[in-house]
């Protein structure tokens, strides 16, 4: 087996000659990329001419090797990778030169939340601003359906050359959020029952939510419509007051992913660090690396209407990766 770096050498010297012979010639770029809580290993594809798009996407050479660990055939691999280039091109958006200048932006900014302390690279050329242990980030958002979603991020650099602060993008994205990814606010129960009704006879609906589904909304999910990055949607007072009101007490707020957090009525938990330590073990066993948003736990005051941090964990970090690519290639080892 080819180990890492010379994997990455040979991709970044042969990977042209499995792109599109369609549009000429390329430059091979390598770099890190941040992305939410990662670091990857990049290489960007770059037409050296005719390019209308705007467009050089990045291959992350990391999950690469991942898929290489399982099968061991490079040509396999690097043919993948050209495959997964044409793909994208061959679906750029046709706005995609258009896609920065200040109009667009204003219209198609949203905000997204974060981990801090896990995101220093990232927030260090992002625009951004800092709630409890998070920090609120801005995306170009281009396209979204139930496959996932197009954006862009916003960086310190563009936001200068747009002549804005950070305050002007806060403004802008928390109005374009609430109408692009409009908020979702739905009990467990509501949810639970939304996933078990899908294939039940209508004549047996009853009986089946009767057995299987919690009767109490005692446990309620903020999200938004798509289901996709809805956790910024805590900082929106208006919901946290919605779902207090509905408690009659004031809130815990588990942040179980990027998106989406649980909301329990403070009267449920006498403990918060057992809720945090959940928290925790979810997050390292269950949640993948690049979802994850936090491993405390927050408090919403009913009455103040104040957001603020209910615990201060030693399990600060949510970077801990779960084995599961490594776990499958010694499976695939043992086997043989």
């Amino acid at each position: 087996m080819i180990e890492y770096n010379k994997f990455k050498a040979i991709v970044e010297r042969e990977i042209a000659d499995y792109l599109p012979k369609e549009y000429g010639e390329y430059e091979i770029k390598s770099s890190k990329v941040f992305k939410t809580n990662t670091e990857k290993d990049a290489i960007t594809i770059i037409q050296k001419e005719g390019d209308l798009t705007g467009l050089a996407p990045n291959i992350y050479l990391d999950e690469e090797y991942e898929k290489y660990k399982l099968t061991e055939n490079l040509e396999e691999i690097l043919k993948g990778m050209g495959e997964k280039y044409a793909f994208a091109m061959k679906n750029a958006p046709k706005f995609a030169n258009l896609a920065f200048t200040q109009d667009y932006i204003k219209e198609h900014l949203v905000m997204l939340m974060i981990h801090t302390e896990d995101n220093k690279e990232l927030l260090s050329n992002s625009p951004h601003r800092n709630v409890v242990d998070c920090s609120v980030v801005y995306k170009i958002l281009h396209e979204i359906d139930a496959f996932g979603m197009k954006s862009s991020p916003v960086t310190n650099e563009m936001m200068e050359g747009l002549g804005m602060t950070e305050q002007e993008l806060f403004d802008i994205a928390s109005e374009n959020t609430r109408k692009m990814l409009p908020t979702k606010i739905q009990s467990m129960a509501e949810i639970l029952g939304g996933f078990l009704m899908a294939d039940v006879p209508e004549e047996m609906r009853d009986m089946v939510a009767d057995e299987f589904i919690p009767q109490n909304n005692e446990m309620m999910i903020i999200s938004n419509e798509y289901g996709m990055h809805g956790a910024v949607n805590m900082l929106y007072d208006d919901n946290l007051h919605e779902v207090s009101e509905r408690f009659g007490d004031d809130l815990y707020i588990l942040p179980s992913s990027v998106h989406e957090v649980i909301c329990i009525p403070a009267k449920y938990a006498e403990d918060t660090q057992t809720l945090a330590d959940m928290v925790h073990e979810i997050n390292m066993n269950v949640v993948s690396q690049e979802d994850r948003l936090s491993n405390q736990v927050y408090h919403y005051d009913k009455e103040q209407r104040k957001l603020s941090m209910a615990t201060d964990s030693p399990n600060r970090s949510i970077k801990d990766k779960v084995a599961e690519p490594e776990l499958i290639y010694e499976a695939k080892k043992q086997a043989r």
